[in-house]
């Protein structure tokens, strides 16, 4: 197991990690995230927060998968519960409560996806869409403001926990 972690970054003690990862700086992982590489490493860019059950785990599916790196870009949210299995992810998503991401999919930038859907294998959800349950509810808005908006409640957020967490909760050094 390799672990590297950028400056600033704060994972309580409760959370689990597990195989090759890197983190990026300026990051926080909630008590009980966890993050698996199992069958490949996993990479995470800057900025990212991970909320309280929330796993990032990159495991091959069969045995014709192959053990391809899990990348994470900068300034994403992973809200409670939510299960990321997708090998790509770009930046400045928000990845709703319960959200499932399949090994498959793919998602862009400037995203948000609401609480409990489930993202399939083989999709791709183009930049600044917003998903909801039902298909026809996928919202395009074409707009880089989406973006710099899930960036800076992200950096917010970020800023809040890094003052808090370390409150109530053991970190880890």
């Amino acid at each position: 197991m390799t672990l590297k972690i950028g400056q600033n970054t704060i994972i309580c003690d409760s959370s689990e990690l597990e195989g090759d990862i890197t983190i990026g700086s300026n990051c926080v992982l909630h008590p009980f995230s966890r993050i698996i590489a199992k069958d490949g490493p996993i990479v995470i860019g800057d900025g990212n927060l991970l909320e309280a059950n929330c796993v990032l785990i990159n495991e091959k599916k069969g045995t014709r998968d192959s053990s391809a790196p899990m990348r994470i870009g900068n300034y994403n949210r992973f809200e409670i519960g939510s299960e990321v299995r997708s090998l790509t992810i770009g930046n400045c998503n928000v990845i709703g409560i319960k959200t499932k991401l399949e090994r498959g999919s793919v998602l862009k930038d400037g995203i948000v996806i609401a609480p409990t859907v489930n993202v399939k294998d083989g999709v791709q959800v183009q930049n600044y869409t917003v998903m909801f349950h039902k298909p026809e509810l996928i919202v395009n808005i074409s707009s880089e403001i989406q973006k710099e908006e899930n960036k800076l409640s992200t950096t917010e957020q970020i800023a809040f926990l890094k003052n808090m967490l370390p409150k109530y909760n053991n970190i880890r050094n």
